[in-house]
């Protein structure tokens, strides 16, 4: 809300925006350590974070959410994150698909139906031995791509093909800029090494920038580290998306898109009579009009009378 007011964007205050989580899961972060989760909980509590655990959503609508209980958590956007899903166009190939449409293979990636058709990641239905399955997390995609390219060799090579068995090499959550914790797994020990602050953000990029080289190699990957590394200096730290509808004609209340978060003013129509003119300041909003005005006759001009001085 700091960094808006700078906008000239002043009907908008933090204490307006409230954001509630809901995990239907005893705790957040069901699938990864204990020992991860509550430091996660503790850091987003103390940002303000409303976390509902134990609690199954029944209904989304434009009013909010509404859990098994019946209780209404009102929200102007609702985000909607429910686990892995594959594409729903591998349940009509003709393969063995589990309900969320991933393909069943064998511990080799192999179709059970086809040994030539190979799937991975989040595509795959992986057993393990210990009768569990294959966790849809990017290092496990990426130890199945490495093995998959030794295994495609080898069927081409009419060869042995070998199993995939999943390797933990430890869990890295990052909020942001304001913490990250983690936990490393020592080798072949199953102790792990739980870090957290600066030290788990080190981690974090690290692995960020392995991914990047597995895929575009180091040079590339080097040159993006000091682009990014010039934009923080470079590049303002929110990009402002304004409405220049008016709110005669809206029936929502202006809104403003900050770094991929939606913020809404969360006032009713009523209440939000103001125009464009009291979202940003004067001189923005003229230079604005200016400009769409600009670009409207611009428009309707035929190609022969377009022209840069027409602009």
């Amino acid at each position: 809300s700091k960094m808006l007011h700078s906008y000239g964007f002043s009907s908008l205050e933090h204490r307006q925006v409230k954001v509630h989580l809901i995990e239907a899961a005893p705790r957040i972060l069901p699938a990864l350590p204990e020992r991860i989760g509550k430091p996660v909980a503790k850091e987003l509590t103390r940002l303000g974070v409303d976390i509902h655990v134990d609690t199954r959503v029944t209904c989304a609508d434009s009013r909010g959410i509404t859990t098994a209980d019946g209780t209404l958590i009102e929200a102007d956007l609702s985000v909607w994150a429910a686990g892995i899903r594959a594409p729903a166009f591998l349940s009509e190939l003709g393969l063995s698909t589990e309900r969320n449409h991933q393909v069943k293979v064998h511990q080799t990636m192999q179709s059970i139906d086809d040994e030539f058709i190979f799937a991975l990641g989040d595509c795959a239905s992986c057993p393990q031995p210990d009768d569990k399955r294959v966790p849809p997390r990017a290092q496990a995609a990426h130890q199945q791509a490495s093995l998959m390219v030794k295994n495609l060799r080898a069927a081409m090579a009419n060869k042995p093909l070998k199993d995939f068995v999943f390797k933990d090499h430890g869990s890295l959550i990052s909020l942001a800029h304001f913490d990250a914790v983690g936990s490393l797994m020592r080798g072949a020990s199953a102790r792990s090494l739980f870090i957290e602050g600066r030290l788990a953000k080190f981690f974090y990029a690290s692995l960020y920038r392995m991914h990047q080289m597995a895929i575009h190699g180091v040079v590339k990957t080097g040159m993006t580290v000091v682009v990014d590394g010039l934009n923080r200096y470079l590049r303002p730290k929110m990009k402002l998306h304004c409405s220049l509808a008016s709110n005669a004609k809206r029936k929502t209340p202006p809104a403003v898109s900050a770094g991929g978060v939606f913020v809404s003013s969360m006032q009713s129509a009523d209440r939000q009579s103001s125009r464009l003119s009291s979202v940003i300041s004067p001189a923005i909003s003229r230079r604005l009009a200016a400009t769409l005005s600009c670009l409207t006759r611009y428009s309707s001009l035929s190609a022969r009378e377009r022209s840069p001085t027409n602009c």
